[in-house]
């Protein structure tokens, strides 16, 4: 009879203690900030990450992924991407949504192709007069863009297309020619 009280005892025991480590040696929430980036998929979490790292990137605000809407200030309308992509860029929408919307993949800090919602990149109409912008490329190539910004308002751009023309919108019929500055 003493060795079965002695095994209940030593079982109560354990299971208090056990009770007690557990709740001791619970997640304490940490009284300091974690910082991380994730690079092409991995999270790496370091303690010299700050963002203060970004501010020396050129153009930060156009990394891979950013999505831009462009609007005219000669005639007041988004450039949008027709039936989403697949045919001609056309500067005729008076606010803008996903077919209005390029999403950028850099090449370097001025130089930029452009996605449009089909996920058609775009570029020079190849086919037509080469002049023409068009979004019908599956894949990334030759449709390399600059985007040089207004010094004194960073919110404006011009766009140099990859013949060396600056992209300009005419007023009818709407579409993109290139000009030389």
């Amino acid at each position: 009879m003493s060795i079965y009280v002695s095994r209940q005892l030593l079982l109560c025991i354990f299971l208090f203690s056990s009770t007690l480590f557990l709740l001791s040696n619970g997640r304490v929430t940490p009284n300091f900030r974690v910082r991380a980036v994730n690079l092409g998929g991995w999270l790496v979490t370091e303690g010299w990450i700050k963002p203060s790292l970004f501010d020396r990137i050129p153009n930060k605000d156009f990394l891979d992924g950013t999505r831009l809407q462009f609007k005219s200030v000669t005639i007041g309308k988004y450039l949008c991407a027709e039936l989403g992509g697949g045919t001609i860029i056309v500067a005729n929408r008076t606010s803008a949504s996903d077919w209005e919307t390029f999403k950028v993949w850099r090449i370097n800090a001025t130089s930029f192709q452009f996605r449009v919602f089909n996920k058609q990149f775009v570029g020079l109409d190849a086919a037509g007069n080469g002049i023409d912008l068009v979004a019908v490329s599956n894949a990334p190539g030759s449709g390399t863009f600059e985007i040089i910004r207004k010094p004194d308002d960073l919110s404006r751009v011009r766009i140099k297309a990859p013949n060396g023309f600056f992209l300009q919108v005419r007023t009818s019929p709407f579409f993109f020619p290139c000009f030389r500055l």
